[in-house]
């Protein structure tokens, strides 16, 4: 059997990156619903900092996110999230999902949410929403 090098996992997650686009891994089957179809948000509109609170899912989006006069995420977006590394300070969290509104299914996000001078931020690093 062949070594696997940096360019075969590169190849690896080339390739589920784009046969995936929205879809989840077999492991998350449980936990997001088949056949959403989804549109990427450009990478420096998700990347901007936005203020959430703590909430039954892990944290709710307290101001909206907006992008030419059309909000993309509206308040009150509920994001699941996990804490990382608890005996850390300040707390860290990771963003697994999202959901517009309690009615909607949850759908594919990555990010980080941390606590800085008494509020929590999210920083998204990949974000699809479901196309209505």
């Amino acid at each position: 059997m062949g070594k696997i090098t940096i360019n075969r996992l590169g190849l690896f997650f080339l390739f589920n990156l784009f046969y995936t686009g929205c879809s989840i891994q077999s492991s998350y089957l449980s936990s997001f619903p088949q056949n959403i179809e989804c549109q990427k948000i450009d990478y420096l509109l998700s990347a901007s900092q936005l203020r959430v609170v703590p909430s039954k899912e892990g944290f709710m989006l307290s101001s909206p996110l907006v992008y030419a006069k059309r909000i993309l995420l509206p308040i009150g977006t509920e994001f699941r999230a996990k804490r990382v590394f608890p005996q850390t300070l300040p707390p860290r969290y990771i963003v697994e999902a999202l959901r517009l509104n309690s009615k909607s299914s949850f759908v594919p996000a990555t990010g980080v949410v941390f606590y800085s001078e008494g509020k929590y931020w999210l920083t998204l690093s990949n974000l699809y929403l479901p196309k209505n």
